[in-house]
């Protein structure tokens, strides 16, 4: 995926939010080759300061809308073979039960790194399918009830309705559904990266 290859202005408005935060870069939104230019200009730098890039995918496999952080991981790694630390996979998911020691590790590993976090989300209705890039990280396992964020910046994926048991939630949604939407987010994510 090249900078410019986008679906739909959200998705290039919201890939060049992701680049601003991680490179503290300000794009015109009405300049769609200003990333491109950029990134072209500043193409051997990895982030803001020339700091590890690492990526922390939470979620685990069993669940099909917790899903998204390891498959989004494994894509990264596997496919796309991003230029970044990529932890949270399909195979070694981060989860609510391994959490605490995987960020003990990834921070003690990676010291100074700029900490790019992924997770699943739940939220409104007509916010189903969108991603939100924050400057604070994510909440993983928010869903136990645990409320420490992580990362400098996150990246969130809504998959389905905040209503009712939100275990049952992220077990109704469609397998399918979250691998294109963890495709998407992969791509969008490399392309900022990369």
């Amino acid at each position: 995926m090249k900078q410019n290859d986008f679906d739909s202005i959200e998705q290039e408005r919201l890939f060049n939010e992701l680049k601003r935060i991680l490179f503290e870069e300000d794009f015109e939104d009405d300049d769609p080759l200003a990333a491109e230019r950029e990134s072209e200009k500043n193409s051997t730098q990895v982030s803001k300061t020339n700091e590890q890039t690492v990526i922390v995918c939470f979620g685990t496999p069993s669940i099909s809308g917790d899903s998204l952080g390891p498959q989004v991981g494994s894509i990264l790694r596997d496919k796309l073979n991003v230029p970044a630390f990529v932890y949270g996979v399909d195979e070694t998911s981060i989860n609510g039960k391994n959490m605490y020691e995987w960020l003990e590790f990834i921070k003690s590993v990676h010291k100074g790194a700029t900490f790019v976090a992924v997770d699943a989300s739940l939220g409104q209705a007509d916010k189903v399918g969108q991603i939100v890039i924050r400057d604070d990280g994510v909440c993983p396992a928010a869903i136990k009830g645990k409320k420490e964020r992580f990362g400098d910046v996150g990246v969130l994926a809504v998959v389905a309705e905040n209503k009712g048991d939100a275990l049952m939630q992220l077990m109704s949604v469609s397998k399918l559904y979250v691998a294109k939407l963890a495709d998407k987010l992969a791509n969008m994510i490399y392309a900022a990266i990369a």
